[in-house]
């Protein structure tokens, strides 16, 4: 047995009767291998580009989880609940194709593994409810990107959605998980062992796009990529976000083909370009600050990334910016 080290609700002390074997740190870098972590449990520093960090000033009350995070403004039926009680759930799909599973703790509800879930929290929308579920269950923050598939479950009916980790620490699960894993998806069956989870997983098999940034991003190399370690580099030597885009003719032509219309909209939003005769991929302030990719090392060690990655910082909906806006 173990001690969980979250207590409970009600603050009372949680006992895991037959606590999960961590697996070691490789499993995380390797996709075609299920990795767990424990409460408490080590990670590596990041995989992908995001870090593996506590969510800073992480929702604590109803008041903070509505003003901290949008809505998407995603195309969804609205919930019919077919007289029971409405639930949310998200499916947060990692960019090597891995799936995060919560195992609840003494696998309450008979489940051994399973999503992250719970009944609508009364004034979330069921967006901000399934976040919200992300984080006290897998200690994941995530960011919506698509309507999934909505079910019936044992004693709600669910809504369902597609996210993307974008910061969090799965270590830092709350009371109600007792180990978090990441799953490739020809493994998902063998370990959700509830049939209240088979249309999800059927859903998630026929989903025709699972990229996070399929709205904004056609091709997500070369200059779109080296961009966002431009602007991290930035933000960590400057303390602030750029306002600035300083771009030869060529690289601007090549982001104009790689994002779409309103990936592109979004990124002029918060850059205002300025083409160099020069090739150029730098990004500055009003200030004259400025960071260079090629004069410069433009890419950050993990524990020193904001903690909202620049691709979010430009085309997503989680709020606030770890800067001011009075600082860009």
């Amino acid at each position: 047995m173990a001690l969980h080290p979250c207590k409970n609700n009600k603050g009372q002390s949680v006992i895991i009767k037959h606590p999960h074997s961590p697996t070691g740190l490789d499993t995380w870098l390797a996709e075609d291998q299920v990795a767990t972590v424990v409460p408490g449990g080590l990670m590596p520093d990041a995989l992908g580009m995001i870090p593996f960090r506590r969510w800073d000033r992480a929702p604590e009350d109803r008041s903070t989880w509505v003003s901290r995070v949008e809505d998407t403004d995603l195309a969804e039926p609205p919930l019919n609940p077919k007289g029971l009680p409405p639930g949310a759930g998200v499916v947060v799909v990692e960019d090597d194709g891995r799936v995060w599973l919560i195992a609840p703790t003494n696998e309450y509800g008979g489940y051994k593994a399973t999503f992250p879930k719970g009944r609508l929290t009364p004034g979330l929308s069921l967006q901000q409810s399934a976040v919200k579920e992300a984080f006290e269950e897998a200690g994941l923050q995530v960011m919506i990107t698509a309507h999934l598939v909505d079910v019936l479950r044992s004693a709600t009916y669910a809504r369902y959605y597609l996210a993307h980790r974008v910061g969090g620490h799965p270590g830092e699960m709350g009371w109600e998980s007792q180990a978090v894993h990441l799953v490739p998806q020809d493994q998902l069956a063998t370990m959700l062992n509830s049939h209240y989870d088979k249309p999800i997983l059927d859903a998630l098999r026929t989903f025709p796009g699972r990229n996070r940034w399929a709205d904004f991003i056609l091709d997500w190399h070369g200059n779109a990529q080296r961009l966002c370690y431009t602007i991290e580099g930035f933000a960590v030597t400057h303390g602030r976000w750029p306002s600035r885009l300083l771009i030869d003719p060529e690289a601007w032509k090549y982001l104009q083909q790689a994002m779409t219309p309103r990936g592109f909209e979004s990124l002029t939003n918060r850059l205002v370009p300025e083409l160099q005769l020069r090739p150029t991929l730098a990004v500055a302030d009003g200030d004259g600050r400025t960071l260079d990719y090629d004069a410069e090392d433009a890419s950050v060690h993990p524990s020193s990334l904001p903690s909202t990655p620049a691709s979010i910082w430009l085309w997503g909906v989680i709020r606030p910016d770890p800067f001011s806006e009075t600082a860009r």
